[in-house]
């Protein structure tokens, strides 16, 4: 990578930092940015320590969903505004699968497709197939 290549992904990363730094979201939620091993990549987490259990018990938990941003293509303040808000909507989904339910049964299982975040996405909503807990 030259290095100009490297002071371009370097202003990226310090552009999205100060993007996340002027965000809010809900109350007692957070948002987290570090860079990655490869150079041209970052986490972006949003995320509680105080969410309600989806397992209905009445419990707090801490949740949190991240994603990879691609550093190459955050050129503008736009561009890690973008960013910021695809996290919460990722965290959104998510939680929306966790807890939308048809006569007590939940509808979505989203930690039960591969991987820890379940790969849910809104299509998951729309296509008219969701994935079922339980027997219908």
């Amino acid at each position: 990578m030259t290095d100009l290549a490297q002071t371009r992904l370097g202003e990226a990363f310090s552009m999205l930092q100060g993007t996340v730094d002027c965000c809010t979201y809900k109350p007692g939620y957070f948002f987290e940015l570090e860079r990655l091993d490869t150079p041209d990549q970052a986490k972006l987490t949003v995320g509680t320590k105080d969410l309600v259990d989806s397992r209905l018990n009445g419990g707090k938990i801490r949740v949190t969903i991240s994603i990879t941003v691609d550093l190459a293509a955050v050129r503008r303040r736009e561009d890690a505004i973008a960013e910021v808000a695809r996290v919460v909507a990722a965290f959104e989904v998510h939680e929306a699968a966790e807890w939308l339910r048809f006569d007590g049964v939940k509808l979505f299982e989203p930690h039960a497709r591969g991987d820890e975040f379940g790969e849910i996405d809104w299509t998951s909503f729309i296509r008219g197939r969701p994935h079922a807990t339980a027997a219908r």
